[in-house]
């Protein structure tokens, strides 16, 4: 597991060393597929994570199944349903990871060609009665992948 400080509001430093690790992660990842992440993504996840004591728990579940998506796939949401999902009634093949920690957290991605997955945004999934409710973050992954896109036709 990386060694990483937890992060507390506020603490840049801390919030760099987040952001760090996980691109670590997500360069250390061999496998069929490469995810690249939108700039703002360490953002969300800091933000969600800030004060909750399980960084660590966090990057280590992000690690193990960011490599497993990095191996199989688009398949990964037979494979592994409780942790992967498409989503349904969205107007572009977007996907969905489930971490459960303290904080239900979700990770929208998709696949852009035959090898690279993006990681667009991510949220915490409130608990309740309600089902999950992407509405508000279907347009954000929209508008980040558009942002994606464009910085790789500028490459």
């Amino acid at each position: 597991m990386l060694p990483i400080r937890l992060i507390q509001a506020g603490d840049n430093a801390l919030n760099n060393s987040f952001e760090s690790a996980l691109s670590n992660i997500l360069e250390t990842i061999s496998g069929t597929y490469k995810i690249i992440q939108h700039v703002d993504l360490s953002k969300d996840l800091s933000g969600i994570l800030s004060g909750c004591g399980q960084v660590e728990k966090f990057l280590h579940l992000f690690a193990n199944q960011c490599s497993q998506l990095s191996q199989i796939g688009k398949s990964m949401t037979q494979w592994n349903p409780k942790k992967f999902e498409r989503l349904k009634h969205v107007d572009i093949e977007m996907y969905s990871m489930h971490i459960k920690l303290e904080k239900n957290i979700r990770i929208l991605y998709t696949f852009n060609g035959d090898t690279i997955i993006m990681f667009l945004c991510a949220f915490d999934e409130k608990s309740g009665k309600k089902a999950t409710d992407y509405t508000n973050y279907i347009p954000l992954a929209k508008k980040r992948l558009a942002e994606c896109l464009e910085k790789e036709n500028e490459s």
